[in-house]
């Protein structure tokens, strides 16, 4: 004769499931007591942003120093992860934070001011 594993849901145990399949369904799902709407949040956003302060791809063409402005090429065209040359430069690109070589990968965004500035960089 074999032993069969059992288990027990409880009311607890039983809601939190409830409450975790809604969140990822999308839809609450309806108890006996009060329900509550599902909001699903994102990364926070400037109402404002446009396509021009995403994440752009590109690379350096020459070593970057720290606290200096750059021309970058963007490799933008292509599907990933073979992205290919394209998409023109961004010039004034802002380095906060650590020399990049040339032939690096970087991402930039455009910040609230209006200039790009470096958020990564390839090692």
């Amino acid at each position: 004769m074999s032993r069969q594993e059992r288990y027990f849901i409880g009311p607890k145990l039983l809601s939190d499931i409830r409450q975790v399949v809604g969140r990822v369904d999308g839809i609450a799902y309806s108890t006996s007591g009060p329900s509550q709407n599902v909001i699903h949040q994102g990364l926070m956003q400037d109402s404002s942003s446009s396509s021009s302060s995403r994440l752009r791809i590109g690379k350096t063409t020459a070593t970057w120093n720290k606290g200096t402005l750059a021309t970058i090429t963007l490799w933008e065209t292509g599907t990933p992860p073979n992205e290919t040359q394209g998409g023109g430069t961004i010039e004034n690109v802002v380095n906060k934070w650590a020399t990049v070589a040339s032939g690096k990968w970087v991402g930039i965004q455009r910040a609230k001011n209006g200039s790009y500035y470096l958020v990564v960089s390839e090692c």
